[in-house]
């Protein structure tokens, strides 16, 4: 076993793996100047297009032979990179008879094609019934499910409720692993789940 002194003190084992990863770096830089050419790796011989060199006459001298033939045959097009992503999607949208809006369009909104419901009802005004199921599902969160089915119970807003309580006009219909579903005096379906 080889101990390292340095002076007095005794290296810690944090020094030591400090020290051993500093070598390994050490040896890795030799390695690549020595054996593996150095400069031909350096951030000169990277192409930013079809066989353009970046850097000057340093990176268009770091530059491989095949890297040449590469960039000479994109830049006469003897390689076919097939379509591009957008002429790919507009091809998909055109077999599903979706429609591609313009640009004013948010890209992370789905197609009214894909929801299936026009932007008059997504922009309606809230009826009664649906504000007072908002304001339910405001005041009293689901923190709690206990059981399923018939026997399970929930804790809304801090009240613990058994299927077939009426809290606030909705009464519990039934209860599923991480969600519970209440029903309002029309009939309407309210379910709230576990954050």
């Amino acid at each position: 076993m080889v101990t390292l002194d340095w002076g007095d003190e005794a290296l810690t084992k944090q020094q030591k793996i400090l020290a051993a990863v500093l070598a390994l770096g050490a040896c890795a830089v030799v390695v690549d100047q020595a054996w593996l050419g150095g400069g031909v790796s350096g951030p000169g011989s990277a192409a930013a297009g079809a066989g353009d060199p970046v850097g000057g006459d340093a990176g268009a001298d770091a530059q491989t032979s095949a890297g040449r033939v590469a960039g000479e045959a994109l830049a006469l097009g003897a390689v076919d990179l097939g379509p591009t992503l957008a002429e790919q999607l507009s091809e998909l949208a055109a077999g599903q008879h979706a429609t591609i809006t313009g640009s004013g369009s948010d890209a992370f909104s789905p197609s009214e094609a894909w929801v299936g419901r026009d932007i008059q009802q997504a922009t309606a005004p809230e009826t009664e019934a649906q504000a007072a199921a908002r304001m339910f599902v405001e005041r009293r969160p689901l923190r709690a499910v206990m059981g399923t089915g018939a026997r399970g119970m929930v804790n809304v807003g801090g009240e613990v409720v058994a299927v077939g309580q009426q809290v606030e006009g909705f009464t519990l219909d039934h209860v599923a692993q991480k969600s519970a579903v209440f029903v309002d005096a029309a009939g309407n379906e309210l379910t709230l789940t576990l954050d």
